[in-house]
């Protein structure tokens, strides 16, 4: 079956990775407040673990057999690192690669702007997913690459994933009339009926840690703990691009099977997880897989 490659790209701190961790089920690629992602790394699921990381040559630097978070990081921060392969047992399809590539902002270092824009002009894959800050979503970092990205790329190959949009406060922001705002936006920019999911990639992290009883720092539980009992509706469906019987059938679907039929709490979970939005992106990625493999 043929593979769809799906590049994942963003300004600093939108939460890209976030968005790449919560895909793979697990706190993989490193993450924090300013910019973290030096290299191209591709992450592709395999029933072996290995990371190869190469340098500009395409020449293999170090290659181990243990996947660790702490050596992803080692690798990234690597001035001699250009690129990473990531093979494990993710929770994705082995039809799936995706790659994660630097924001192109980093004032400190250049070569990331590089590095990104390097990549995207190559296209080397088959969709391109920007990764939009909600809290921040106008600024001119944003414009002038989101202007390269529609001089380079077909725009029906692209998704807009609007993160962190749990940050909204609902008492005084209204969810509706930024998603508006964003579609005119990308609409001056040159982008006809753009794709747009509304997600908070954090709270899907939280969600797939818990389920996978991954340690969860004191600050992860409390806020974990803080949505799980305190349901709130931050997604509004009406933006999302499927039907109301595809939305059903989304929100339908089995997850977590590695809870075992005895988990009581299984449809409220499910419920939780439905309500970040994350699934509905998820669901748009494998419908790209059956429909490239049709």
């Amino acid at each position: 079956m043929n593979k769809i490659r799906i590049v994942f790209t963003a300004t600093m701190s939108a939460g890209k990775t976030t968005c790449i961790n919560a895909l793979l089920g697990t706190e993989l690629l490193h993450s924090a407040n300013e910019a973290t992602t030096a290299t191209i790394t591709e992450i592709q699921a395999s029933d072996v673990e290995l990371i190869r990381a190469f340098d500009s040559n395409k020449a293999i630097v170090k290659e181990v057999d243990a996947l660790t978070a702490d050596t992803l990081k080692v690798l990234n921060q690597s001035q001699q690192v250009q690129e990473i392969l990531v093979k494990g047992k993710f929770n994705f399809s082995e039809n799936l690669v995706l790659i994660d590539t630097p924001g192109p902002n980093n004032s400190r270092d250049e070569s990331h702007k590089n590095l990104a824009y390097e990549f995207i002009e190559e296209e080397n894959f088959d969709y391109l997913v920007y990764v939009i800050n909600a809290t921040q979503p106008f600024i001119n970092d944003d414009v002038s690459f989101l202007k390269f990205i529609k001089r380079t790329i077909d725009s029906d190959k692209i998704i807009f994933l609007v993160n962190k949009i749990d940050d909204f406060d609902l008492d005084k922001e209204s969810i509706e009339s930024f998603i508006n705002n964003l579609k005119n936006y990308l609409n001056d920019l040159g982008f006809v009926k753009p794709i747009i999911f509304s997600i908070s990639a954090y709270r899907a992290l939280l969600i797939n840690k818990f389920i996978r009883q991954e340690k969860l720092s004191k600050k992860e539980k409390r806020e974990l703990f803080s949505f799980l009992e305190n349901e709130h509706e931050i997604i509004n469906l009406a933006y999302t691009p499927f039907s109301p019987e595809q939305i059903a059938h989304i929100k339908a679907q089995k997850r977590f099977e590695c809870l075992g039929d005895e988990f009581e709490d299984y449809e409220y979970l499910n419920h939780i997880y439905c309500n970040t939005g994350f699934p509905y992106f998820e669901f748009s990625i494998k419908n790209q897989i059956f429909l490239l493999n049709k």
